[in-house]
């Protein structure tokens, strides 16, 4: 393992224990009965991917089984900031825990070439383009009209782009840190009302979406982003399409599948036929195919033509 790839780690372990397993031990030690002081390592077993669709969540129980389970599962849900999560109990035995998985997920990945996902999209309204798919399928969009005229989308590198069926005057902003400074100062930041966060950090996510606390965790999960509206995030899996179907559909005027011709087409004179002799057949040959009509040659001025047969001087040295 390099120097560099030991620092990443080490970061990315020290955030997990600042903002999450640690609050997380705060609000639980007192309801396990346990003390204050207690490692949250011994107990708290979160993965630092614990919001990838695959990840489990484990807990150590006490072995006493005077807790409040609905209260237990309220307080991970807060402080993980878990959607679409299920409880799995285990108190039998020496070791009792209960088991953290996330069962209503969005789709996997979100193909625009998929003909139920292109009549959808062709069904949708001008001014409430369809961003992807949350949990259980549900279609995720914004209505540029009536909710959010303006959209942020804050992404580093390798999120995945959104689609949009047709912005006409609406802002689409797209940015990797959509600091204040880099958008022209605070007010501007805030025209987007939606604002769209894939691979944030928890600095990006405080800074774009502070009224959603506690800070969702990011996802390596391509194509995976948090649609923040209204003071509310929902976990979304966008659209991928590729530029040769984004060119195609920007195309149409509907969506039967017809190619539909531009809207202000290029008036063009009339075409002219080229200037060719016709082809001779002659007997016994194939037909022979047009030459093209020689071009004479014009005499540089001032330099002598060579004497030809037939030739005359005029008396001025030249022929």
């Amino acid at each position: 393992m390099g120097t560099a790839t030991y620092m990443v780690l080490t970061r990315e372990r020290r955030e997990l224990m600042r903002e999450w397993v640690r609050p997380l031990h705060e609000a639980l030690h007192q309801p396990l009965g346990l003390a204050e002081q207690t490692d949250p390592r011994r107990y708290l077993h979160v993965p630092k991917n614990f919001t990838d669709d695959d990840a489990q969540i484990r807990i150590d129980l006490p072995t006493r089984l005077g807790l409040s389970r609905d209260m237990v599962a309220d307080l991970i849900t807060q402080k993980l900031a878990l959607q679409g999560v299920t409880f799995s109990w285990h108190p039998e035995g020496r070791k009792p825990y209960v088991l953290v998985k996330k069962t209503r997920k969005p789709p996997a990945i979100s193909l625009f070439k998929d003909p139920k996902t292109r009549e959808l999209v062709a069904k949708a309204k001008e001014s409430a383009p369809i961003i992807g798919f949350g949990a259980g399928g549900r279609i995720v969009s914004v209505d540029l009209d009536a909710e959010s005229p303006h959209i942020l989308v804050n992404a580093s590198t390798g999120g995945n782009e959104i689609l949009g069926r047709q912005l006409r005057m609406h802002v689409l902003l797209v940015a990797q840190s959509a600091t204040a400074r880099a958008l022209g100062g605070p007010e501007v930041r805030e025209q987007f009302s939606t604002r769209i966060l894939a691979r944030y950090s928890v600095n990006a996510w405080r800074m774009l979406a502070p009224e959603v606390h506690p800070a969702l965790k990011s996802t390596k999960h391509a194509g995976r982003a948090q649609v923040v509206t209204g003071g509310s995030a929902t976990e979304t899996q966008v659209l991928f399409c590729t530029e040769p179907e984004a060119h195609e559909w920007a195309h149409r005027q509907d969506g039967s599948g017809r190619t539909a011709a531009p809207r202000h087409p290029r008036t063009a004179g009339p075409a002219r036929a080229p200037q060719t002799r016709p082809a001779r057949l002659l007997p016994g040959r194939p037909l022979e195919r047009p030459r093209p009509a020689a071009r004479r040659r014009r005499p540089h001025p001032g330099r002598r033509r060579a004497r030809r047969p037939g030739d005359v001087a005029d008396g001025s040295g030249t022929w």
